[in-house]
């Protein structure tokens, strides 16, 4: 029998903006990023082209590597921090 791909194995956590979907896949170690999800003519709806993230694969960086990774995704962090304040979200942020 073969065996399950991630993506068919886990049920992601999806959060989207109005140009993005994010799937964090906690099971696989993935985070894909997608644009809007869509309808085909059949009103089946389609995840939009997707990039996928082995977050795994960060562990065997080089040093120097994952702390830029590091630098980036902090950067990250601290701007949507900046925006939930921004727009009174109301959410708890942490990091």
């Amino acid at each position: 029998m073969a065996k399950r791909r991630w993506w068919d194995a886990e049920t992601p956590v999806v959060f989207a903006s109005g140009r993005n979907v994010f799937r964090f896949y906690h099971e696989a170690d993935r985070l894909v990023v997608s644009k809007p999800d869509w309808e085909d003519t059949a009103g089946a709806v389609r995840m939009g082209k997707s990039v996928g993230v082995d977050l795994a694969a960060l562990e065997e960086a080089e040093p120097e590597d994952l702390a830029a990774a590091i630098r980036v995704l902090s950067g990250i962090v601290e701007r949507l921090k900046g925006a939930a304040l921004v727009m009174g979200s109301g959410a708890e942020v942490r990091a």
